[in-house]
């Protein structure tokens, strides 16, 4: 078995928590990482999690679990939670409720004793079982790729999560504490088929060993094979992200001819944080050739304008809800996701572009002492309409057509003159025109909070597993 550190290619001394749950699976582990510890000089920490489900059960394994450490000479913790309240409140099944808090705790605990290693005890039978049920659920390659052996953590101070058991099948483990007398707990509602995936552990794997021997083991090596042509396909996502991605934006008749199985894959990196089915309205608002926008997670959309796609921010908070005078300095707005502010245009210039969710409406430096503090923001009205050469044009019309949603729309503001009828509308008519010498630039800006594109969740991990 390779030692966590080496899994995560981090040093010998790495400190490491395990998931112990005093199953079959965690006792392997807990006492072949007790006896690595010795040998490699890495701090070791069992830690436990009393879910609050089972009664009577759960405090004998959490008592099991505390003795069995202290015999190995491993520093205990354990951490009880109420997972049914917390599925109840959250509108959560209780196996997913489970695996939630569970790595909740072990990131709070990891985090307040500095460990940036977790070692899970994760095998090849689960592996197996997570594999047939995406397949079954319906998946794509990176769900086929089976449990990841390293990934890494959602804590943003990093870490690493490791399962070092993840080549071994649950009969070599069971072999294991028989050969060293190991002895171990077993979750009653592990062996009762209530929920599909005990009935593939209970049922449907081994029947699948019955017809063909050493299946589980098989699906591994499988999974590393998947494993090894997904990474590939990443790197070139990557690659094609590099020279294609300018301001956080991306062309969409250069994702039009991407090959579908890197267009996917692009687009996750690119929107970040998203799940199948916001990929593929993404996919599909590409293919239309039509402006529009996609609900994205985390108060985000993704908008098709111009053939450009962006990622942007949808707007809370208060707009503006009575008029504001257009004068020099910042208007911030929206709790501060959306700005404007007016300035020369050669200082805008200086700082190149604002930001890469910002547009700009240049005005004339002879017309500055007409404009400032007598054209004034509103907000943007049903009715409201915007001259376009010799036609008025709806500019709810207009921000839909560039892929502006309604959450967003209600929250932009837009400039009217001293009548009262709009002369810009924000992202939308006219705007970033080029402008004369002189002339003062009135720039709107979303302002998102995304880090960067490494937010998609970098890991392919198994996702509302149950088990450690």
């Amino acid at each position: 078995m390779r030692a966590p550190w080496e899994l995560a290619g981090m040093p010998r001394d790495t400190a490491v928590a395990v998931g112990f749950s005093g199953g079959a699976d965690s006792v392997a582990l807990l006492a072949l990482l007790a006896e690595r510890a010795k040998t490699d000089g890495f701090p070791l920490l069992a830690l436990h999690i009393h879910h609050g489900i089972r009664g009577a059960e759960a405090d004998r394994d959490e008592a099991f679990c505390r003795v069995f450490a202290e015999r190995l000479g491993v520093d205990f913790c354990a951490v009880r939670v109420d997972v049914p309240a917390w599925a109840k409140a959250h509108g959560m099944g209780l196996e997913e409720a489970a695996r939630e808090l569970r790595y909740r705790c072990f990131a709070d605990v990891m985090a307040e004793r500095k460990i940036p290693l977790l070692a899970t005890a994760h095998h090849a039978d689960d592996n197996a079982e997570t594999v047939l049920f995406r397949l079954a659920r319906g998946t794509g390659l990176d769900g086929l790729c089976g449990i990841p052996a390293v990934r890494k953590t959602e804590r943003p101070e990093g870490g690493m999560v490791v399962r070092p058991l993840l080549p071994f099948t649950k009969e070599d483990i069971l072999a294991f504490c028989r050969a060293r007398g190991l002895e171990f707990v077993t979750d009653s509602t592990n062996r009762e088929p209530c929920c599909a995936r005990n009935i593939l552990r209970l049922e449907v794997l081994p029947a699948l060993e019955r017809a063909v021997p050493n299946a589980a083991a098989t699906m591994a090596r499988t999974t590393a094979l998947l494993w090894q042509d997904a990474d590939c396909l990443d790197g070139l996502a990557a690659e094609w992200l590099k020279t294609h991605c300018r301001e956080n934006a991306l062309c969409a008749r250069d994702l039009r001819g991407l090959h579908p199985a890197l267009l996917g894959r692009v687009l996750a990196e690119f929107l970040g944080g998203c799940e199948a089915v916001h990929i593929g309205a993404a996919e599909a608002l590409i293919a239309s050739g039509r402006g529009g926008s996609v609900t994205m997670p985390r108060d985000r959309y993704a908008s098709l304008c111009g053939g450009i796609l962006r990622v942007l921010p949808n707007l809370r908070g208060e707009g503006i809800s009575e008029p504001v005078p257009l004068c020099e300095g910042t208007l911030a707005l929206c709790d501060g996701r959306l700005t404007v502010s007016v300035q020369e245009a050669e200082k805008c210039r200086k700082h190149k572009k604002v930001h890469s969710l910002s547009t700009t409406h240049y005005i004339n430096r002879s017309e500055k002492s007409v404009i400032i503090n007598q054209f004034f923001w509103r907000g943007l009205r049903d009715g409201d309409r915007i001259r376009m050469g010799t036609r008025e044009v709806r500019c709810a019309a207009l921000l839909q057509a560039g892929g502006i949603p309604a959450t967003v729309r209600k929250h932009l503001p837009v400039l009217c003159d001293a009548d009262g009828a709009v002369v810009w509308v924000p992202f939308a008519g006219r705007g970033d025109a080029e402008p004369t010498e002189g002339a003062y630039a009135v720039t709107l800006t979303l302002w998102e909070e995304r880090t960067d594109r490494q937010d998609k969740g970098e890991d392919r991990d198994v996702r509302n597993q149950s088990g450690y």
